[in-house]
C-alpha cells in the first residue's frame, strides 16, 4: 500500500467511527498525540485495520477481562445489592475495588451503616484465607 492510499483510509475510518485524533492515536498504540496519517508501513496498517474490524464492545470487554475479579457475582451489600468489581488507574498503579450497585445507580439506602466501596485486595485476601482455613480443618 502506498502512503497516498493509507492516509485517506484512516481519515475515512476516523470520520465513520466519529473518533478524535487522540482516540485514534491511542487505538494505534501511540502514547501521545501523533500524526496518524504518517503511518507508512504495511504491517502497522494491517494491525490497525484488524483492531478496527473488531466491535467496540468486544474491544472494551477484552480490556475489562484483563482485570481479575475473584468475587464477581458472589458478594453483596447489607441491603442485598450486588457488589460490582470496578477499578481505576493512577499512573501505572491499578486500584481495584467492589462497589455496591446502590451507589452506581444512585439509590437511597437509608442509613449509611455499611461501606459502599470495599478494597478488592483486602476482601479477596480475607475470603481466600477463610476458605483455606475451612479446607484445612478436619
Amino acid at each position: 500500500m502506498t502512503a497516498n492510499f493509507i492516509g485517506p483510509r484512516i481519515k475515512a475510518l476516523r470520520e465513520y467511527r466519529q473518533l478524535s485524533q487522540n482516540d485514534l492515536a491511542r487505538m494505534f498504540g501511540f502514547k501521545d498525540r501523533q500524526t496518524v496519517s504518517a503511518i507508512r508501513r504495511d504491517d502497522l496498517w494491517d494491525r490497525v485495520h484488524n483492531i478496527m474490524q473488531e466491535s467496540p464492545r468486544k474491544r472494551a470487554n477484552n480490556s475489562r477481562s484483563q482485570t481479575p475479579a475473584l468475587l464477581k457475582g458472589l458478594i453483596f451489600s447489607d441491603t442485598g445489592a450486588a457488589m460490582t468489581p470496578t477499578s481505576t488507574k493512577k499512573g501505572a498503579k491499578l486500584y481495584r475495588y467492589y462497589v455496591s450497585m446502590d451507589v452506581i445507580r444512585n439509590r437511597e439506602t437509608g442509613e449509611e451503616t455499611a461501606p459502599m466501596r470495599l478494597a478488592a485486595g483486602m476482601v479477596e485476601d480475607a475470603v481466600v484465607t477463610e476458605v483455606r482455613r475451612i479446607l484445612h480443618t478436619p
